[in-house]
């Protein structure tokens, strides 16, 4: 994700990125997981996403992501179980 220009942001600082934008930082994984439930409240994420499939799904029909729909969701799947690692 993107350090947000029009939203509440719950990381610290950024990191370039080559677009001349910021990646964002956090400290927890915690933060991160509230700046991303702030995000997909920022743009009315549908709320009908409760599997990750259909997260997925939504992610790839709303041009959030270019690769294959399938290659996408395995590799969602592959961190979920694998966990957030720092």
């Amino acid at each position: 994700m993107k350090v947000p220009s029009k939203r509440e942001y719950f990381g610290n600082g950024g990191t370039p990125a080559p677009d001349g934008g910021m990646y964002a930082k956090y400290d927890t994984w915690a933060d991160s997981a509230k700046d991303f439930l702030s995000w997909l409240r920022y743009v009315k994420f549908p709320k009908d996403a409760l599997t990750v499939d259909r997260y997925v799904y939504l992610l790839k029909k709303f041009g959030y992501f270019t690769d294959s729909e399938e290659n996408y969701l395995g590799g969602v799947k592959h961190w979920l179980e694998v966990g957030y690692e720092k």
